[in-house]
């Protein structure tokens, strides 16, 4: 799995091209969507325009998608991958994901997916987002396929020590979404990131995504901006020491930014 995402949501499509090809150029190689946002047929035609810019071939990307609750309860999951494929124009989904662990239905319709990564070459890893720990260990008692990937909310403020120690033990990897906090307040002015950024010369936010790489996590950044593009892909220069990573570490402070129960009552 690449280190950097980039996330392809809401943008038009002249937008998307633009920030991809930075983003390829920059050695991007990870790109996050989903059927909810209403642009994978979008996000299709600008990687592809994208590709042939830059050159770079389409085996060497990782391209992601998600269902939401609405297409889980439905539970025709191996038509929503080929529908996921047919707008994307894609032969095969890197990885496909859930976007929420949906309660009461997403264990049956896992397991379908199960099926279609099992006996098709059109899935070539599971995904779901927004667990808690006991959803995986609920996956585990039903004797379902824990996912290869786990995307959900992680920050400075919020560093899941517990679900990551669980998910380093099971091989599960990690995205975070929402790495940098959206740049809160809080965040932006921050006295440890700011004189830890000083000190390697380099901005804020560079800083929190070399944290998560440090830490095993691939971030999956969203802006709309080129220069913003440009800023958080170039962490090559930036290695953050033992005692940076603790400093860093003792900001864990249970500030969630995303209210999960918003989009899935019951969760």
């Amino acid at each position: 799995m690449p280190p950097l995402f980039m996330s392809a949501n809401w943008f038009s499509e002249k937008q998307m091209t633009e920030l991809f090809v930075v983003g390829l150029q920059q050695g991007v190689r990870g790109f996050d969507t989903a059927r909810e946002y209403g642009v994978e047929a979008k996000v299709g035609k600008a990687l592809r325009a994208a590709l042939r810019e830059t050159g770079v071939k389409r085996e060497d990307i990782f391209i992601q998608t998600r269902i939401s609750n609405e297409e889980i309860i439905k539970n025709k999951i191996r038509e929503e991958v080929h529908r996921s494929m047919d707008l994307m124009h894609l032969d095969y989904i890197d990885c496909f994901m859930f976007h929420w662990p949906t309660p009461q239905y997403f264990i049956s319709a896992w397991r379908k997916l199960e099926i279609v990564y099992q006996n098709e070459t059109c899935v070539r890893y599971l995904g779901m987002c927004n667990c808690r720990l006991r959803h995986l260990e609920m996956m585990e008692k039903e004797k379902a396929t824990l996912p290869h990937i786990l995307q959900i909310e992680v920050t400075p403020f919020w560093q899941i020590k517990e679900l990551k120690t669980y998910c380093d033990y099971k091989g599960v990897a990690i995205q975070a979404f929402s790495p940098l906090c959206k740049m809160i307040q809080p965040i932006k002015e921050n006295a440890v990131l700011n004189k830890i950024a000083e000190t390697h010369h380099a901005s804020v936010s560079q800083i929190i995504l070399k944290w998560h790489q440090q830490r095993g996590i691939v971030p999956i950044t969203l802006t709309s901006k080129v220069s913003r593009a440009k800023e958080n892909f170039n962490l090559s220069g930036i290695e953050l020491n033992e005692s940076e990573m603790n400093e860093i570490g003792m900001l864990d402070c249970g500030y969630k930014y995303h209210l999960e129960s918003a989009t899935c009552v019951g969760f």
